[in-house]
């Protein structure tokens, strides 16, 4: 899932300049079709240019499953390694 994901910096389009919705700064956020493929759930699409647009939102709930299961993993290989130092 969220390993499939990269964070980015960019710059807006002119495009997205004209329609008046840049920020006129560098941002950072994801790619929207490395997202879509993945939790299709979380993009909109909008303009007839069909548009993307992450809901950075709803991406909480799933950042914070993701820390759970790496949490669950780092118990488990605590517990293998005590374990292991104990034989």
């Amino acid at each position: 899932g969220v390993n499939r994901l990269h964070g980015v910096a960019f710059e807006w389009n002119e495009t997205y300049q004209a329609m008046g919705r840049s920020t006129g700064h560098r941002e950072i956020g994801l790619i929207a079709q490395e997202v879509e493929a993945v939790f299709p759930e979380l993009v909109t699409t909008w303009g007839a240019e069909g548009y993307r647009a992450v809901d950075y939102g709803r991406l909480t709930a799933v950042l914070l499953e993701a820390v759970k299961a790496q949490q669950q993993q780092i118990r488990t290989l605590e517990q293998r390694l005590s374990d292991l130092e104990r034989q």
